[in-house]
């Protein structure tokens, strides 16, 4: 099988907000990180609120997520990125993985990034 991503993701445990355009908000759970995107597990609830012209979420959706700050991690600050859905898969009767690229981090962004795949890199 040919390794189709453009950066190596690493496993990292992290609650995020993930938001629609249209402003609704909904929790997911960050499953992994990578310099170019994320992988994010969610609920039915939320791929379908997150949806765009759809029923349910689907490639090529745009999403804001939103790390939580979590005392004495990495992230002093909150982060949000805007990203663009990949691929929806679901996993179980509840549950949905969601793969996501970034679109254009910004020079803050950047070094946020890098703290969480050195987080990740040395669980």
């Amino acid at each position: 099988m040919i390794e189709r991503r453009l950066s190596p993701r690493y496993p990292l445990d992290w609650p995020l907000d993930v938001r629609a355009p249209t402003g609704l908000a909904f929790d997911a759970q960050l499953t992994d990180i990578s310099a170019t995107g994320i992988g994010f597990l969610t609920s039915h609830t939320a791929v379908q609120g997150l949806a765009q012209g759809g029923g349910l979420l689907t490639p090529g959706d745009r999403v804001s997520v939103e790390w939580r700050v979590r005392t004495g991690d990495v992230l002093a600050e909150s982060l949000e990125m805007e990203c663009r859905v990949r691929h929806v898969r679901r996993i179980a009767r509840d549950r949905f993985h969601v793969g996501a690229l970034f679109i254009d981090p910004d020079a803050e962004q950047g070094p946020l990034i890098e703290r969480l795949l050195a987080r990740a890199d040395n669980m």
